[in-house]
């Protein structure tokens, strides 16, 4: 990850997970590939009846792969259950960038500004999500840090450092994220700008909560859109 001295101007950073696009999609998405697996185990009129199950056991609260196995393989549920997880974790995800976000990044590449992305998960899976999104099309490949790859958590320091040290002459860092659990701590106390998107009700990690001082973004924003009027100086 070498350092681009050059560059002076400001960069932004995101989150991937229910910023740029909806995790529930991905959610979903898994289902469908573990619905089509669990045929192999017990057959059905369509794969469509093992994912309304796990949809629904899901929208309920309940683990859907405990709900599947007890339908699909009660006698052998750890077996079972890890192939579904597999499944789940190495599918080819269908998800897509959400509209705003396409606007934003498209905006921002114009502008020749440089972007980043830092997401906890695993390699394989993120790497599989950014293929699907196309987000090479914006962000360089070496541009999005993984907490996998890094062998350190989003709630560590160091991919945040990583970021300031490929930018050393960068007039500003911008943070956008969605989870105050572990988004905005680093990039606040390393005095960056921080936006935080809105919950409209669908995302994964919930917003609300006794969160620690400090976990706040500095401004909540409704929408990505919202973030082109503040960059339209650059």
């Amino acid at each position: 990850m070498d350092a681009e001295l050059g560059y002076m101007g400001p960069v932004m950073v995101f989150d991937l997970d229910d910023t740029l696009y909806a995790e529930a999609d991905f959610v979903l998405s898994g289902f469908r590939a573990v619905s089509h697996m669990a045929i192999q185990y017990r057959p059905v009129t369509s794969a469509e009846t093992w994912y309304q199950l796990m949809k629904q056991a899901w929208l309920s609260g309940r683990n859907a792969f405990d709900a599947l196995s007890e339908e699909v393989a009660p006698t052998d549920t750890e077996s079972f259950i890890k192939s579904c997880v597999d499944t789940y974790r190495f599918h080819k995800p269908s998800i897509s960038l959400s509209d705003s976000a396409v606007l934003l990044l498209s905006t921002l590449a114009a502008k020749g500004i440089r972007m980043s992305v830092i997401t906890d998960g695993r390699s394989r899976t993120q790497r599989a999500k950014i293929k699907s999104l196309g987000l090479e099309r914006y962000i360089g490949i070496t541009d999005i840090l993984i907490s996998e790859e890094l062998g350190a958590e989003k709630t560590s320091i160091d991919g945040w450092r990583k970021i300031v040290s490929r930018y050393p002459n960068a007039s500003q860092f911008i943070y956008i994220g969605d989870n105050p659990a572990k988004d905005f701590y680093w990039p606040r106390r390393l005095g960056w700008r921080t936006f935080g998107l809105r919950d409209h009700g669908k995302n994964i990690h919930k917003q609300t909560g006794d969160f620690p001082p400090g976990h706040m973004p500095e401004i909540w924003i409704d929408d990505l859109s919202e973030i082109i009027s503040l960059i339209a100086k650059y």
